[in-house]
């Protein structure tokens, strides 16, 4: 009798884990097909033409987005930590511009373009005033 209560153990557990098996692939299959449909939209857009980088380096990153997606190692990054990056990238310009870079990081000033025109201007414009000159009388 104590073997027919291990074997009916052993056959629960074993249904337990085939079904606990099953329900990893079903996720990941979701996972993929998803990163499979982004890629096939990155593809088609890497053909149009409508993209700034070479066809090539285009098709490369899409087949490598698609793989990092495939191995759980693309990250979505949000809003913060691109705000943050944005501010780090300025540490490196000169310090009398440092000011202008970190502003233009948070946003200030004026844009303009787009990376698919080729690039995105941006400047800040500062009125200054001066004191008022005053005629000498000649």
């Amino acid at each position: 009798m104590n073997r027919m209560i291990t074997r009916s153990v052993q056959r629960r557990l074993l249904t337990f884990a085939s079904v606990a098996a099953m329900a990893v692939p079903i996720g990941a299959i979701a996972n993929d097909a998803s990163a499979q449909q982004r890629y096939h939209d990155e593809r088609a857009d890497c053909l149009s033409g409508h993209r700034i980088e070479s066809r090539a380096t285009c098709l490369y990153e899409a087949r490598s987005a698609l793989r990092d997606a495939r191995h759980g190692t693309l990250v979505d990054v949000d809003s913060e930590i691109l705000a943050a990056n944005a501010l780090l990238r300025c540490e490196r310009v000169p310090y009398d511009v440092k000011s202008d870079c970190e502003r233009l990081a948070r946003g200030e000033g004026v844009r303009e373009g787009s990376v698919a025109e080729g690039g995105v201007v941006m400047w800040l414009a500062e009125v200054e005033r001066s004191a008022a000159i005053v005629p000498t009388g000649r």
